[in-house]
């Protein structure tokens, strides 16, 4: 028999703190599906918009199985991003 499940990390990592506000932030975007770039820039509008966020950034694909020097500008990406929206549930 196969077990599809993976193991149990040894340590959970707790979720960062929650921000007070968005005012004066920078939001980043991952953006990795088909289509939902047109998604991000409604939701870039809205926060602009409606919570003065200072700016957004966009990483484009997945750092994941690619090269490093994809996953440097994701480090550098996640680093300049005061929050981050990584997808969404449906």
């Amino acid at each position: 028999l196969l077990d599809p499940t993976s193991d149990r990390p040894e340590e959970w990592s707790s979720l960062p703190k929650r921000l007070d506000t968005l005012e004066g932030k920078v939001i980043g975007f991952n953006v990795h599906w088909a289509r939902y770039d047109e998604f991000v820039g409604r939701i870039e509008q809205i926060v602009q918009d409606s919570y003065g966020v200072a700016g957004t950034l966009r990483f484009e694909g997945r750092p994941i199985a690619r090269d490093s020097t994809a996953e440097q500008e994701w480090k550098e990406w996640l680093e300049r991003s005061d929050a981050a929206v990584l997808g969404l549930g449906a």
